[in-house]
């Protein structure tokens, strides 16, 4: 049995489903978490760029804190792309082709054109400004364009987006495979993966010596068990489920300081001590807004909705920032934490500028061109 199946199993034994409900259109607080959680990423990487900027107490623990709230974006993503599939796969008016064809459009356009725009920007720049230190790998081009590869010497932080490029791929072909019964195709998956990535494990060896063959799919897999109980409407326990989470995700985080992050962190860490309170804090607080009608405050929302373009770009701009300042001698001039905070604003101002100006304008165009809705096929 899966874990995603095992863990809907036990979560539908412990408590009772609730028919008088039924979901809001959009749920605000996993925008808000996802928002949250690109702050600490953002955050941690700007303290960790360079020392001598009067944060250097922090740099031993602002690591694992930035690094686990990847893990809390892997079951968001879970969640949503899990709630997409279900969504779209019920659709009766359209063929499988097309249902699956869509699906990818839309995770395409979300993923690709910020992206590319910064990816061209490293790729213009990179004889002036080094992107990642020397001991990163050089990968082929083609590998970074269409994020085949989470080993990403341009943009570093985008090797998260090579496993959430993954499972786009994999969802899309359940989709092809059988709409309405996505979360079963999906299980299918589940087991094998599992299997693949224990016998990985346990053995030493690299099966198919794939980077998607990692703990961190269990994330996804988590995200999709939430998936699957909010649909069947199971909002029971939503306060201390968040509680739990919480608590949970900052007790795994001073494990893996404690066990020497990052070099002596397996994944396996990631997946079970933050990956699993994560899953809880997401389903705790989808639970809570739905059941209860609490949301967070509608300013982490809107840092939310922005936290993409956030992510992709504050890399790049902070080390655009700091050669530019560093070139000039000012670097030695003005104080580090002004620097310091200098920098932050002008990540912050480009994020929300390519949020309205390239995301929203790209998926649109994109979406409207390319997707499409045909009649249902015998």
């Amino acid at each position: 049995m899966s874990a995603s199946v095992a863990s809907e199993a036990l979560a539908s034994a412990l408590v009772n489903p609730r028919e008088d409900k039924k979901p809001t259109p959009t749920i605000t607080n996993i925008q808000a978490l996802r928002g949250f959680a690109s702050l600490i990423v953002f955050l941690g990487h700007a303290i960790l760029l360079r020392g001598g900027m009067g944060f250097d107490h922090l740099m031993p623990f602002i690591g694992p804190y930035a690094s686990a709230a990847v893990d809390v974006f892997f079951v968001i993503s879970g969640f949503i792309i899990a709630t997409v599939a279900m969504k779209a796969g019920a659709d009766p008016r359209s063929s499988r082709g097309t249902i699956a064809w869509n699906f990818a459009v839309k995770r395409f356009s979300r993923i690709f054109p910020v992206y590319w725009v910064v990816l061209a920007l490293t790729i213009a720049l990179g004889s002036y400004v080094a992107y990642s230190p020397p001991f990163v790998e050089r990968k082929p081009m083609w590998e970074l364009i269409f994020l085949t590869t989470h080993i990403n010497s341009n943009i570093m932080a985008a090797w998260s987006l090579a496993f959430e490029v993954y499972f786009y791929a994999v969802v899309t072909i359940a989709l092809l495979i059988s709409p309405k019964r996505v979360l079963w195709v999906l299980s299918g998956w589940s087991v094998i993966s599992t299997v693949l990535v224990l016998y990985n494990y346990y053995t030493g060896e690299k099966w198919g010596n794939v980077f998607q063959l990692t703990f961190l799919v269990f994330e996804f897999m988590f995200g999709m068990v939430i998936a699957v109980l909010i649909d069947r409407k199971v909002y029971r326990y939503a306060t201390s489920c968040a509680i739990f989470g919480l608590m949970g995700l900052l007790l795994g985080i001073e494990v893996m300081q404690m066990k020497g992050w990052p070099e002596h962190v397996h994944m396996w860490v990631h997946a079970v001590y933050v990956g699993i309170p994560s899953a809880f804090l997401v389903y705790g607080i989808v639970a809570l807004e739905i059941d209860k009608g609490w949301r967070v405050a509608p300013f982490w929302t809107r840092v939310g909705d922005a936290s993409y373009s956030l992510y992709i770009w504050h890399q790049f701009l902070l080390y655009t920032m700091l050669k530019f300042c560093e070139r000039i001698g000012l670097i030695n001039v003005v104080p580090g934490p002004i620097m310091l905070l200098f920098w932050l604003a002008v990540c912050w101002v480009v994020g929300f500028w390519s949020y309205r100006r390239i995301e929203i304008p790209a998926q649109t165009v994109i979406n409207g061109w390319l997707t499409r809705r045909r009649p249902k096929m015998a």
